[in-house]
């Protein structure tokens, strides 16, 4: 088998793997038996424990709707007495507003069935309607503000009757199930999962993986991880793709070689890089003698209606290097040729160049520091290079590498996308003023191997001896020798059971991974092949899918993965089970010290990554882009390196246990060059993110005005403080609006500029069904409205020119921007209590006031991420608890990750 067909069965591409992996399993009929045979295995497992909680479930349900409605008593007295009078007006009879009947609703609690059907608290439709207009009574949505309104006491005494008659359910409910449910991996734990016990850190498994549902905003419950057929056998592709991979190729490691691609001359050019042959063709680029420019060059342009291609030469001297302006990905390829990766592993990437500025076709002395970045097809960023603007230098970056994978190359730091402008008689490099990066030359120097074969193979194979042969089916060039398959693979699969299992190895854990080789030597497959299938056994079985415990205080094992999936979404370290099998775990100060050691480790990444995707929606930065006419300067390095603020922010948070005031406020930030750019804050030189102090009275702060946030509230035109005010709402306030009423349409945006947001929100306030939201909605947003989609300042709405017009004086991709200077902008508001504000400097003095609300709801969104449930009636006593410990330190991020580490809703299921 040739190297191009070994990438397709053991490469980097998750869906030639797929389309591939029969070949590894013979026939596809084969692979269908595995696929089945699994699915009946987990089925067979897991159904009796799901029929059997289903079973305790009904009986629990009944006995609970006896013992927790809402008592015949005085509670019960206000609860009907209540509704009577404030609710049942609009909320009685087929015709109930929003077709919530609390007349039934009301009727229902406190029986135990109607017509043989359940009722009261136990039942989850009940439940959560009761909590519902606790929710809205207690926040005063309810009853609305044109309505009869019950004075504190009687308010005060209908909340506490339905929460006490909430909270008893719910902790009946808890004793029997536990606060959280049986669930499987998540998409990303499963992924991490492989890289752990494989020692395959930058394996790429994700995007074969179907994506999780969400439940109470995060992939971390029953409710969003569901089991499947599919996300089976997706699984079980997922885990053959890693075990191949993690499986030297060769007895040998391929030798350690320097490849060097130059730029000199247009031989050089074309066998390095396409994208700069096509800048030269075009005249956008321009060929260097050193560091000046090339005149010689000559270039014969082509007619695309003839389909007569350019003709370029390059008569002595050579040029020796290519000045770039452009970072467009479109309509060239940008893959470096030469930079084949034959075997994975880490590899050094150098470039040599430097920064300069083109004024209309004169080199000039830059002031700025450029970078040139490297990514994988799949898009994946492997490393930026920084350069030095003025003297040639080489940078380097070390990175992983995966067999087959092609390495694209983007002059990232530059501010022009694509020179798309007609012939003026001349080159077109001298049409424009433009920073750019003058490159000489890349190298790759690798691969970079400690030991072979690598520990990833090792922990499949050991030390087995590995006889040379000629390329095998299965992709190796050698065959596993063992003296006693049987008794090798019995050792090799408890070895590695016991690393995938989060505890100790039981009796017939063994059995089915040992059948499923048994079989496959039977059939007198290879010993390696056998070997894989019962690894894919072990990847793909209940004890490795799924997260058991036991209702009431949780073992030390059961312990040691949450603490482990909470912080690093992945599975214990040998020194966490250690900490298990020993009982340390068990004891509060052991516990703390597990958790500071993760928290402090490199995975702890792992958790800020994913937390801020769906706490913050970062996840969702690329949803929408700006538009090129009215934002042209955005570009890929500026969503790279707004994530990279956000992360490195709310890292720092935790590292040193900062307060809750630093969501919306903060005398730092953590940004790099591109981002101080964007903030309009000088001294910061390079594309490394590190921590800046800003000045006094900047408009900047905490998260709430990070670049991440701001973009990810708007579209890719205009803001909306709607967007915007609900985002604050709902993520950082914890204090999300009710859904706007389906009979009211969406507001459209103003692109031309003639009107403003607040102009049109105005309108859309006068609507009697929208008026008493949008003035909680409104405010947030429009104090925030002072920076545009990208998130920088404004004092103006840019809007787009109309024909005829004249936009500003700036000039992008060489020609004049299409926009002009709308509107002014007023970020003042008044909140619903009436505070008012004139900007977002004032808005955060209002937000001082806020922050135990603030913390309590960070803490609560942290509880949930942890524990996969939302805090419910029954936990109220312990979260104020932890709320008031917290106050003393103002709340800090890391003291608040230990109180939820330390409490009972971690500890107990």
């Amino acid at each position: 088998m040739n190297d191009s067909r070994r990438s397709r069965m053991r490469g980097t591409n998750p869906v030639q793997r797929m389309r591939h992996v029969a070949v590894l399993q013979n026939t596809s009929t084969k692979r269908q038996r595995v696929i089945c045979g699994l699915t009946r295995w987990i089925t067979r497992v897991l159904t009796p424990v799901l029929t059997c909680l289903r079973y305790v479930l009904v009986c629990g349900l009944l006995a609970l709707v006896s013992t927790t409605g809402f008592p015949a008593s005085a509670a019960d007295e206000t609860v009907s007495g209540f509704v009577q009078r404030y609710c049942a007006d609009c909320h009685s009879g087929p015709d109930a507003e929003s077709a919530f009947r609390l007349d039934t609703l009301a009727s229902s609690y406190a029986r135990q069935s109607v017509e043989g059907k359940d009722h009261g608290l136990a039942t989850a439709a009940t439940f959560d309607a009761w909590a519902m207009v606790h929710h809205r009574i207690s926040k005063g949505e309810m009853p609305p503000a044109d309505a009869e309104q019950p004075d504190p006491d009687q308010k005060a005494r209908f909340l506490t009757a339905i929460g006490d008659a909430l909270a008893a359910a719910e902790r009946q409910r808890q004793q029997q199930f536990g606060r959280s449910e049986l669930r499987r991996l998540s998409r990303i734990e499963y992924a991490n999962s492989l890289r752990d016990i494989l020692d395959l850190p930058h394996l790429e498994v994700d995007e074969m993986l179907p994506p999780d549902s969400l439940a109470h905003s995060y992939p971390k419950s029953a409710k969003a991880l569901d089991f499947s057929h599919v996300m089976v056998m997706r699984y079980l592709d997922a885990a053959d793709h890693a075990l191949w991979q993690a499986l030297a190729p060769r007895t040998e490691s391929e030798p350690c070689r320097i490849v060097r691609a130059e730029l000199k001359s247009i031989e050089g050019v074309t066998e390095t890089l396409q994208t700069l042959r096509v800048q030269l063709t075009q005249t956008t680029a321009m060929p260097l003698i050193g560091m000046k420019l090339d005149p010689t060059l000559d270039i014969v342009k082509g007619d695309f209606q003839q389909r007569r291609p350019p003709k370029i030469s390059d008569p002595e001297p050579h040029f020796d290097g290519v000045a770039t302006f452009m970072n467009s990905r479109s309509n060239h390829n940008i893959v470096v040729k030469p930079f084949k990766v034959t075997q994975s592993g880490y590899y050094k990437l150098r470039v040599h160049g430097w920064g300069l500025v083109n004024d209309h076709g004169k080199l000039l002395p830059s002031d700025r520091t450029e970078a040139v970045a490297f990514y994988s097809q799949s898009g994946r960023l492997l490393g930026r290079c920084e350069l030095p603007p003025n003297v040639p230098t080489t940078s380097e970056v070390t990175v992983w590498l995966n067999a087959g994978e092609p390495i694209e190359y983007l002059a990232i730091s530059t501010d022009n996308e694509l020179f798309n402008f007609p012939d003026r008689g001349k080159a077109k490099y001298e049409s424009f003023k433009a920073y750019g990066i003058g490159l000489r030359w890349f190298e790759m120097e690798g691969p970079l191997v400690d030991q072979w074969p690598s520990e990833s193979h090792r922990r499949l194979l050991g030390d087995l001896q590995l006889q040379p042969t000629e390329e095998q089916p299965n992709g190796l060039h050698y065959v596993v020798v063992s003296a006693d398959p049987i008794a090798d693979a019995r050792r090799l699969l408890g070895q590695f059971l016991r690393r995938a299992y989060r505890r100790p190895q039981r009796e017939g854990d063994l059995k089915i991974p040992m059948q499923m080789v048994r079989q496959r030597l039977q059939r007198k497959e290879p010993f390696v092949d056998a070997l894989m299938a019962g690894y894919r056994a072990i990847l793909t079985s209940p004890e490795f899918l799924l997260l058991y415990e036991e209702p009431g205080e949780l073992d030390a094992w059961a312990l040691a993965s949450r603490l482990s999936f909470f912080l690093w979404n992945s599975p214990p370290d040998q020194q966490l089970r250690q900490a298990a099998a020993s009982g340390e775990l068990l004891c509060d100060d052991g516990l703390r010290r597990q958790a500071e050691r993760l928290l402090n480790h490199p995975k702890s990444a792992r958790f800020v990554e994913h937390f801020l995707d769906y706490w913050l929606d970062l996840r969702n930065i690329t949803l929408t882009e700006p538009d090129k006419n009215l934002y042209p300067e955005y570009n890929a390095l500026l969503a790279e390196s707004m994530l990279e603020e956000t992360r490195a922010f709310f890292a720092e948070m935790i590292h040193a246990d900062l307060g809750v005031n630093h969501v919306y406020d903060s005398d730092f930030l953590m940004i790099n060059q591109r981002m101080a750019d964007l903030y309009e804050i000088d001294g910061v030189d390079g594309f490394q993110t590190r921590k800046v102090l800003l000045p006094p009275n900047s408009v900047r702060g905490g998260l709430l005005t990070q670049g991440s946030l701001l973009k990810i509230t708007a579209n890719g035109t205009t803001t909306s403080p709607v967007v915007r005010g609900t985002f604050v709402l709902s993520r950082l306030l914890g204090d999300p609006p009710p859904p706007p009423p389906p009979t009211v349409p969406a507001i459209e945006p103003d692109i031309s500029g003639a009107t403003t947001i607040r102009e049109q929100l105005a309108k859309h306030r006068s609507v009697a069904l929208c008026g008493s939201c949008h003035q909680k909605i409104d405010p947030p947003g429009f104090a925030l409205e002072s920076f545009d989609v990208m998130g920088t300042w404004r004092t103006h709405y840019r809007a787009l020119i109309e024909k005829g017009e004249k936009g500003v004086d700036l000039k992008s991709n060489g020609k004049p921007v299409q926009y002009k200077i709308g509107l002014p902008v007023d970020s003042a508001g008044q909140l619903p209590d009436g505070s008012a504000f004139a900007d977002i400097n004032d808005f955060r003095q209002l937000l001082d006031a806020r922050q135990p609300q603030i913390a309590r709801n960070l803490l609560e969104q942290l509880i949930v991420y942890a524990t996969g449930s939302p805090v419910g009636f029954a936990d109220g006593d312990i979260v104020q608890a932890m709320m008031k410990r917290l106050e003393t330190n103002h709340y800090g991020v890391r003291s608040m990750i230990h109180e939820i580490v330390q409490s009972e809703l971690f500890r107990n299921k």
